[in-house]
């Protein structure tokens, strides 16, 4: 019976916490807005009139007459008669079908619910004649927090959901922040090996995988620590319940340091004599721990000859684990611990369950991050409820989230700090805490990411920001966040802006710039020319002095490329290349071979290359070369010319023997039918 008693208590403070705890997640979603108004989040009264309805529907008692559970609306008509000065919100409900719940709705929009509900709960014999001993209305510290978190909605300060005590509250061990973070809940009885052997946290971030380590260590440490006390107190009582002879005792001592050596034999022999010590100290301290072992005395030396072993055995386990391959092939948190932990086999090890795993939920509320864990609609009501039910480990939440490596080519618009401060819900852009209105004239601008940041995220660092580069040509360094200023610092070398399709106008309005685009076109076709050249593998070492994408392609600049054409650094290097290239293309008989000739003017003597911009024509269709003063607009190109008369002409081809096909075919028909 009494195990049944504190089942069912124990299910009633869960019921009690979860009530709670819905309702506390709810109000931090609607209060984190700084929105003077706190239902124009989506959603949000909706939420919270289901949370509240739970709450005053939490084990009514059920009618006398047809045993069927009653609503609250009685409990909350008599207001009128406790608070007369009330009456007025509760009588506008009368006579309407779901009185209790359109009371409810419209207490909640009118910011009335917990003045209501006051004078109702201050009266306990009243709140019994509707309600069990075990509502949740009658537990005085649910209460407390309840009427906390309805006057954080009803006055819109955040603030008051601090005041929550949730260590007071039975039933906080129940929370879901243990089964929602790394660590799973240890089953009863589950092994720790085990236990480990199912944490998987190869796809968890760079910050949960250090938190690991310190949480498992703590876990190994406790049960190292639990385990020695059991040992000791086996010891202990086994000396107590003994004889007190003096003999005795010394057998009972040989005997324990026989049982330390067959521990020690069943460990691996992975720390062997010549790791640890040298051969010729090995066997005379082998030898002298086994005389010390035998000349044994009252006088404690015994002990010290066990913690001497002890010391010994720990440092053998921890080179054998240290030393193995497996170690050396993972060294994760998991990894170690099962490590460590095999080599206490033939021991009794703890269960996991029996472990405190960090300190509780209850002893320390607080989290470890200023990192906001509510969402501001529930992910059920909105849309693609379907990817937040999966459970997808990435930094940062629909509220805040830490930025993401991007490369932005525009400028942002003048700022308004109050407009986009209140777009970052009032949160630092870079590591989240939250910021007091009063206090957002301390924020700095990025002018890379346009958002603020804290003066822990900005240090005034200075910057080239690639957008004003493109769109204005400016250069000028700018104040950009910490985050900004590694990320532009490790792209400076990556060719990741094209002028031409970011801002093609560029060209026109910058000189250096177009004089080094013609450049490049014709670095390009010079080297294409070289590749098919054995004799140009000097001159394409060359060409290898220059970044890939300046000779590989027209139009794709890095920050220190657009950087070195403004300073004027690229233009010289670019004209010795192509000098190199026409002093080689002039004596070469293979690239002379490759050259185009004319169809115009029919010069065999007059070779020119698609890189003689100047003097050369290039058809856009089919690539072929021809003199500028010979090729003008309004001429057709011989060479597409013929292309397409040839593909006429295997068209014709082509039908004519489909036609001749099909009559041999019919012919045959026709020759069947008469036989």
């Amino acid at each position: 019976m009494e195990i049944s008693a504190e089942g069912e208590a124990e299910e009633c403070r869960r019921e009690h916490w979860k009530l709670l705890s819905s309702l506390k997640t709810t109000v931090e979603g609607l209060v984190s807005t700084n929105n003077p108004n706190v239902w124009s989040r989506y959603g949000g009264l909706q939420r919270l009139h289901k949370d509240m309805n739970n709450i005053l529907s939490h084990r009514l008692k059920n009618e006398q007459v047809y045993y069927k559970q009653r609503d609250y609306w009685p409990f909350v008509w008599c207001v009128r008669y406790i608070s007369p000065h009330l009456a007025s919100h509760v009588e506008q409900s009368a006579g309407e079908s779901y009185k209790a719940e359109r009371w409810l709705l419209h207490s909640l929009q009118v910011h009335m619910l917990s003045a209501q509900l006051r004078p109702l709960l201050r009266h306990l014999g009243h709140t019994r004649k509707y309600y069990n001993d075990d509502a949740f209305l009658l537990s005085e510290p649910h209460v407390i927090a309840m009427f906390q978190c309805l006057e954080a909605v009803e006055q819109n300060n955040p603030k008051l959901l601090a005041q929550v005590d949730t260590v007071g509250v039975d039933g906080s061990q129940y929370s879901s922040s243990v089964t929602d973070g790394m660590f799973r809940k240890p089953s009863e009885g589950q092994s720790l090996i085990s236990y480990l052997s199912e944490q998987d946290f190869g796809s968890c971030a760079d910050l949960e995988k250090e938190n690991a380590h310190f949480s498992i260590s703590e876990s190994l440490i406790a049960a190292i620590e639990l385990m020695k006390y059991n040992l000791r107190r086996q010891e202990e009582e086994g000396e107590e319940e003994g004889d007190s002879d003096c003999e005795i005792q010394q057998l009972k001592q040989k005997i324990r340091l026989r049982r330390q050596l067959i521990r020690r034999s069943r460990l691996p022999p992975c720390a062997t004599s010549q790791h640890l010590f040298h051969s010729t100290d090995s066997g005379c301290s082998r030898r002298s721990s086994q005389d010390s072992c035998e000349g044994l005395s009252d006088s404690g030396s015994a002990e010290e000859v066990e913690d001497g072993k002890q010391k010994k055995r720990i440092h053998k386990i921890s080179f054998c684990i240290f030393s193995s391959p497996s170690f050396l092939q993972s060294n994760s948190a998991e990894s170690v611990a099962m490590g460590l932990l095999r080599q206490f086999e033939g021991m009794q090890l703890p269960a996991a369950s029996e472990l405190d795993w960090l300190v509780p939920e209850h002893d320390a509320p607080q989290k470890l991050l200023p990192i906001p864990d509510s969402l501001p609609i529930s992910p059920d009501d909105g849309e693609h409820a379907d990817i937040y039910k999966l459970r997808i480990r990435v930094r940062g939440n629909l509220e805040w989230a830490p930025p993401r490596p991007q490369i932005i080519f525009n400028i942002h618009s003048t700022p308004k700090r109050k407009i986009v401060v209140a777009k970052q819900n009032y949160r630092c852009a870079g590591c989240g805490t939250r910021i007091d209105p009063d206090y957002i004239k301390r924020l700095r601008y990025c002018e890379y990411l346009g958002r603020y940041f804290c003066q822990c995220c900005h240090e005034n660092a200075q910057a080239v920001v690639p957008g004003r580069v493109l769109r204005k040509w400016d250069f000028s360094k700018y104040y950009v966040s910490n985050f900004a200023r590694d990320l532009l610092s490790k792209i400076t070398g990556d060719p990741l802006f094209n002028p031409n399709d970011i801002n093609s106008g560029l060209y026109k309005k910058i000189k250096a710039l177009e004089a080094v685009r013609v450049l490049r076109v014709q670095l390009f076709h010079m080297k294409n020319l070289f590749k098919t050249c054995r004799f140009a593998k000097e001159v394409l070492d060359q060409f290898d002095s220059l970044p890939g994408h300046l000779t590989e392609d027209l139009h794709l600049f890095s920050l220190s490329d657009l950087t070195a054409v403004r300073n004027g650094e690229l233009a010289p290097r670019m004209k010795e290349l192509l000098k190199l290239g026409t002093t080689h293309v002039a004596g070469c008989v293979l690239c002379q071979a490759k050259g185009f000739v004319c169809e115009f003017c029919g010069n065999d003597k007059d070779i020119i290359f698609p890189f003689q911009l100047n003097k050369c024509q290039r058809c856009e269709e089919c690539h072929a070369c021809y003199h500028r003063s010979c090729f003008r607009t309004g001429k057709d190109c011989p060479r597409c010319r013929r292309l397409a008369e040839r593909r006429e002409r295997m068209i014709l081809a082509t039908a004519s023997t489909l036609l001749i096909l099909l009559a041999t075919g019919l012919a045959e028909v026709c020759f069947c039918d008469l036989k």
